[in-house]
């Protein structure tokens, strides 16, 4: 039986905002909204079919994101901003992790994909299937007679 991955739905915008509200309190400006994250979830599926991993295999994608700081040099010292971790379910994007974190002035927004060597195996062989590209070994190669 496969692991079940709990978290809130990245499609539940109202979830998402009610769990997001507590945890930034009053910080506003430099945090990630429930918009945010469903776009950080629309960019990962994005970037993952870009990799080639097929869309039954992308269960268990983790995706972390950290939001950008100011963009203006007047701030000397850092500012509140987010961190949040999404992981791809069998329904979609789940995020399963917000936190505040300091960001500093002039840092852009971080995105970071994560796929088990399994999956990066599988993008692997569907990328050469689309691409029509065979690999050959040595062996069987004109290189290995010529030697």
């Amino acid at each position: 039986m496969a692991k079940r991955i709990s978290g809130l739905a990245v499609t539940d915008v109202a979830s998402l905002e009610t769990h997001i509200d507590k945890v930034r309190g009053k910080a506003r400006s430099w945090t990630l909204s429930a918009p945010d994250v469903r776009r950080i979830a629309d960019l990962a599926e994005q970037r993952l079919e870009q990799m080639f991993v097929a869309t039954t295999h992308r269960r268990g994608a983790c995706v972390t994101a950290r939001s950008a700081g100011p963009a203006s040099t007047a701030y000397k010292y850092s500012v509140i901003g987010a961190e949040v971790v999404l992981r791809r379910a069998k329904d979609g994007w789940r995020m399963t992790d917000y936190s505040c974190c300091n960001v500093y002035p002039c840092t852009a927004e971080r995105i970071r994909i994560e796929i088990t060597p399994a999956q990066a195996e599988k993008s692997f062989d569907t990328m050469r299937r689309r691409l029509r590209v065979t690999v050959r070994s040595l062996v069987d190669s004109d290189f290995a007679a010529a030697a």
